[in-house]
């Protein structure tokens, strides 16, 4: 008989801490951003460190653990570029105009947009408790989009505006990466599906980064941004999705899904302390609908009976 794993093991330590990773991961990027660096050049620099971290690992798989067919092969370079090249863009502009704990609690979505992209396909059918969590849900996110909008200058409130649509595009895009993933990751392992799609992801993002490279006064880019890139690619990136696919393979999907419910809490948190941001009652609020409405949907889907 195979053993449960434990209520709290080692697994749920990890993806607690990685957890913690992506929360900072959102501050760091915040502000550091904007600066002497573009953006851009930020997103692609470190993705491409991830990629120098994450392909050398592959040496430790076997030969044919390392084995990609031509067909598989094309299909993580187009989820490279869905999961993290367009999905980057999306999250780094909206980043750019919205505040970390916006952009944190619309990042929790995803589970929303796989389940009706589900049912949209046919893959799966939603109970009543389902759909009761989708539209509480996307009523929590408009609380938290256009709640603090009137107390906004009108110049501030639009950008607001923007980047939290853009970022809820962010979270369309990984839930469709997510739901394509998903079956080539029953044919290959995680450390090579994160390490192959991020190289893929990194190509287009440098490509796209190019005339920012070129333009950029490298000396007058600060410690602190080489800090940022350091981290957000190396913690964040390289060993924030190796931990977390770690916790797929140990405990499951869905209790690994549990802990990205923490990180708005710990973001908003974070950012009113080191950033001085303000919690609202509008984002308590928003919260609390979101999350408990992401809860309602996930014990509300069912797999789809082949017919």
């Amino acid at each position: 008989m195979r053993q449960r794993p434990p209520l709290f093991g080692l697994t749920d330590l990890l993806l607690l801490i990685t957890v913690f990773f992506w929360a900072i991961n959102l501050i760091v990027i915040k502000n550091v951003i904007g600066g002497a660096l573009p953006t851009i050049a930020f997103t692609a620099l470190r993705f491409a460190l991830a990629a120098i971290i994450l392909l050398p690992l592959l040496r430790t798989l076997t030969p044919a653990e390392r084995a990609v067919s031509p067909g598989d092969l094309w299909k993580i370079i187009g989820l490279g570029f869905l999961g993290n090249s367009l999905y980057q863009i999306f999250f780094i502009i909206g980043l750019t105009y919205t505040s970390p704990t916006n952009a944190a609690l619309i990042l929790a979505t995803p589970p929303i947009f796989i389940a009706l992209i589900g049912a949209a396909f046919k893959l799966e059918k939603l109970t009543w408790l389902a759909w009761l969590g989708i539209f509480m849900s996307f009523g929590g996110i408009a609380l938290v989009i256009l709640g603090n909008a009137p107390a906004e200058a009108p110049d501030s409130a639009a950008h607001s505006l923007f980047g939290d649509f853009m970022t809820l595009g962010a979270a369309i895009m990984w839930a469709l990466y997510t739901l394509l993933a998903a079956p080539v990751l029953k044919r290959h392992a995680p450390l090579k599906m994160t390490a192959l799609s991020v190289a893929a992801g990194a190509v287009p993002l440098l490509v796209i980064a190019t005339p920012a490279f070129l333009s950029t006064d490298w000396s007058s880019v600060s410690t602190a941004v080489w800090l940022g890139v350091v981290y957000c690619g190396g913690i964040a990136i390289a060993v924030g999705y190796l931990l977390w696919n770690r916790g797929v393979q140990q405990v499951g999907a869905a209790r690994t899904a549990v802990y990205s419910n923490l990180t708005p809490v710990l973001v908003a948190l974070m950012a009113w302390l080191v950033r001085g941001d303000p919690v609202t009652g509008y984002h308590i609020v928003g919260a609390i609908i979101i999350l408990t409405g992401i809860t309602l949907t996930r014990l509300g889907r069912r797999p789809r009976e082949a017919s």
